[in-house]
């Protein structure tokens, strides 16, 4: 469950019935994470979109999205399957 104040969104994990605050930055990519896409595409797009160095903007998506995982907020989707 999720709901956007200001920009930001609240999330509310299930499972753990915790809520998670995302700033800005994290609330764009929790909204692209609405549905299956590959990591190395969010970093595309967020390259295109904001300042800042490749390196950086990989290094951010790949942290913020093991926190989301490790929270059971998202899944990983096996793309051999």
């Amino acid at each position: 469950m999720m709901s956007t104040v200001d920009n930001e969104a609240v999330i509310l994990g299930i499972k753990s019935g915790e809520y998670f605050g995302l700033n800005d930055i994290g609330t764009v990519l929790w909204k692209m994470l609405d549905h299956p896409v590959k990591v190395s595409d969010l970093i595309t797009e967020l390259v295109e979109t904001y300042s800042g160095t490749e390196k950086t903007i990989r290094a951010d998506v790949i942290e913020y999205i093991s926190a989301l995982h490790s929270k059971d907020l998202i899944l990983e989707i096996d793309e051999t399957d």
